[in-house]
């Protein structure tokens, strides 16, 4: 096997990393309050930092929580096409990424970087949380942990998905913490099994945001004039009525579609109303997920009607749709009638843009996007999200 030549980090790459740190900061201080907890981290040689995935914040937050440090972050290779940001990730030697396909050359570059004596920070979630509440991830980074052989720190970033949700599209102002961590040498990764540091890992980045909320007495404020908006894209279950017809929101309230009762979101993202609901938007995930594992568990499927097409590696979109019914049970994700059989990534998840689609791979080796209004994608994100725990729990 050829052996891998090192990427050298570039002068005028760590001059611009370094500059835009200290420019961004004082504003990313004054909009949340910005805290760091860390212990001692050596100022040289190569590190290896893995972060909860919250927000599209996390990366800013990440890169001020290691001021001395220049890292090298994984980046969707999409974004390397945006004429702004692409040419400074390219700048700052940001790995490209190829979005929900198998990227063998974003492991390759990462190996290539820390021989080099650059360090790299990873999301190994691979995506943002929907609600707050951490997602699964696969062996895969403890396997490259084994293999890069440096020193590991965990880095858990609490507020990024209040400030920011991932079902919403306007910032709130509030606080951002941030916690750094020595996890293993490169010794103690060498010694340990592969399942044993996975479990260790799977404990360390097990953060919730809503139990950060109650665990501070919900002292923490996030302002917004719009903090409800977006919600129906991951909630669709309305207490009041048991439909699941799903909500539309405005401001600080949302509604439901089938029998108008309100529901009105404060400053802490407590949720209140007339009716017994949930405290907090996670707590309302987690009842649609025991919902959808009464639905899964009696034998049944979840069936939903929506259009599918396959998706153009080139264009990143479809040429066409078609209309289908999926059909998700506990064994089998497929579409009716054709019959195609589809399958979510080794750990259980799938590429999701809430509120629009939802995308599986084929056995045919395709991805197929699957489309469908709001509260039909939050349905398929929380049967997968079931389906994930069923699996893992076997």
């Amino acid at each position: 096997m050829e052996k891998l030549k090192p990427v050298e980090q570039s002068t005028w790459a760590n001059f611009v990393y370094k500059a835009l740190l200290i420019l961004t900061y004082p504003l990313f201080k004054l909009i949340f309050s910005y805290q760091v907890r860390r212990e001692t981290v050596p100022s040289k040689g190569p590190i290896l930092v893995l972060a909860n995935h919250q927000s599209y914040i996390d990366s800013l937050a990440a890169a001020y929580a290691f001021p001395k440090h220049k890292f090298n972050f994984v980046a969707g290779k999409a974004l390397f096409h945006w004429r702004f940001l692409g040419s400074l990730l390219r700048t700052i030697q940001a790995i490209p990424k190829e979005q929900f396909y198998p990227d063998p050359s974003t492991i390759v570059n990462i190996v290539r970087i820390v021989k080099a004596g650059g360090s790299c920070i990873l999301f190994p979630e691979g995506q943002r949380s929907y609600t707050g509440a951490p997602l699964p991830f696969s062996l895969s980074i403890v396997k490259l942990m084994k293999k890069l052989k440096v020193p590991v720190y965990t880095l858990e970033m609490a507020g990024c998905g209040l400030a920011l949700p991932r079902w919403a599209s306007n910032l709130r102002r509030g606080p951002i913490e941030a916690k750094v961590d020595f996890f293993m040498s490169p010794e103690e990764l060498l010694e340990k099994s592969t399942e044993e540091i996975y479990q260790q890992l799977s404990e360390r980045l097990k953060f919730s945001e809503g139990e950060w909320l109650k665990e501070n007495s919900f002292q923490q404020r996030y302002r917004s004039r719009s903090l409800a908006k977006g919600v129906e894209r991951i909630l669709y279950y309305c207490p009041a009525c048991q439909s699941e017809l799903g909500f539309q929101s405005a401001r600080k309230k949302f509604t439901c579609r089938a029998c108008q009762a309100e529901y009105l979101m404060d400053e802490h993202y407590r949720i209140t109303s007339d009716y017994d609901n949930p405290e907090l938007h996670e707590d309302w995930s987690e009842l649609q997920i025991a919902r959808m594992a009464d639905t899964l568990n009696s034998d049944k499927i979840l069936e939903l009607e929506l259009k599918y097409g396959i998706l153009e590696r080139e264009t990143r979109d479809c040429a066409s749709y078609q209309t289908a019914v999926l059909h998700i049970g506990l064994e089998k994700i497929y579409l009716m009638p054709s019959g195609i059989e589809l399958k979510t990534s080794k750990d259980g998840t799938a590429y999701v843009s809430l509120g629009h689609y939802v995308q599986l791979f084929g056995e045919d080796g395709e991805v197929y996007r699957l489309t469908t209004e709001a509260a039909g994608v939050a349905k398929i994100v929380h049967a997968l999200a079931y389906r994930s725990r069923h699996n893992r729990d076997k």
